[in-house]
């Protein structure tokens, strides 16, 4: 009997450690104390597969390549991606010859009048103060033909809360397009702003 009670207790043990680490890894975190490392990738050939060194936020720019589409969760040739996070030993393929530039995200303060120009995180209280916002799309964003037509290319705003493991909480999206040109959102302290858009526009953010 008292081997059974001792089994149970320490199973009982091993599931609240489980969930005490579960806890822990999916808690808020500020992504300022969780940045990658450099690493510079220059590659003279075809196809090849690296691996991200350190779990983090980066920015990654792409400054040389034989196409536009160089990889997978890596930006088009010419541009960067800014505050995204890759975990430790991540594999990203690279099609073309390209160098590129992984570095620690900078979560740069923007000046007012606000105007994103790459995409990626923006981490809110950090690069600009929270509060409530007017998004404007400038520019034209182009069209893409799907099986209804051709319609508007979107720019995706994702708003969300970041987590000690790259996951993220609280998620809350919107769109704008050519035709929708304007959307309102409240960001809180410490939430981190996604966008996803057309490299021929730029979103203007404005404090109501």
């Amino acid at each position: 009997m008292k081997k059974k009670i001792s089994i149970l207790a320490v199973l009982g043990f091993l599931i609240l450690l489980g969930l005490a680490f579960y806890l822990f890894q999916s808690a808020s975190v500020n992504p300022q104390k969780n940045l990658g490392v450099e690493k510079i990738v220059d590659n003279k050939s075809g196809q090849m597969s690296i691996t991200i060194p350190k779990s983090g936020y980066y920015d990654v720019t792409v400054s040389t390549a034989d196409a536009n589409l160089v990889g997978t969760n890596i930006p088009e040739n010419g541009h960067t991606l800014v505050g995204t996070y890759y975990q430790k030993e991540q594999e990203i393929q690279i099609f073309t010859n390209a160098q590129i530039k992984f570095f620690p995200a900078k979560f740069e303060r923007l000046e007012a009048p606000i105007s994103l120009k790459t995409n990626g995180n923006y981490l809110v209280g950090a690069q600009f103060p929270a509060g409530d916002y007017q998004l404007t799309l400038y520019g034209n964003s182009g069209t893409i033909s799907t099986k209804m037509g051709t319609v508007s290319a979107l720019s995706d705003i994702y708003v969300f809360t970041p987590k000690s493991n790259g996951g993220e909480t609280g998620v809350k999206t919107y769109e704008l397009t050519n035709d929708k040109r304007e959307v309102n959102i409240s960001l809180k302290t410490g939430e981190m702003l996604n966008v996803k858009m057309p490299y021929t526009v730029t979103i203007g953010l404005k404090k109501l």
